[in-house]
């Protein structure tokens, strides 16, 4: 479970202001989303590996390819809520790394190729990318 059930993401203060706590609200249901989409990944993948390693039926990869599909949004959903929430403030990380945005920045990037596939197919050719993933 990513959100501890005595965090306070699950008792926001009352005096926080509405689109705070909207945003708030939206940084934790992102965050169950992704650990919950996530999870199911993992447990799908799982049975998948150990049925082709038994050389049985592996099922169909829908189920694991849209639990990945909501990680990548929730994940994308979430940068941009850290972004734009009223009075959060981006403080660098002071060893140097790079930070969370930096990190999923190729999330946004796969998400916005994916979700805009028809206004970015020219960019998508001169790249010699697939419509979805990487090569």
């Amino acid at each position: 479970m990513l959100i501890a059930q005595d965090s306070p993401l699950l008792r926001l203060p009352t005096q926080l202001n509405p689109k705070q706590t909207l945003f708030f609200d939206g940084i934790r249901h992102a965050a169950e989303l992704a650990d919950y989409a996530y999870t199911r990944l993992v447990e799908s993948l799982t049975k998948i590996a150990v049925a082709a390693s038994q050389r049985e039926a592996q099922g169909s990869y829908t189920a694991p390819f849209l639990d990945a599909w909501a990680v990548v949004d929730s994940i994308d959903r979430l940068r941009g809520l850290l972004r734009l929430a009223p009075g959060v403030t981006s403080i660098p990380r002071s060893d140097g790394q790079p930070g969370f945005s930096e990190k999923t920045q190729v999330i946004r990037d796969l998400r916005n190729v994916a979700d805009h596939i028809a206004e970015r197919a020219d960019y998508v050719i001169a790249e010699k990318s697939p419509a979805l993933g990487a090569m």
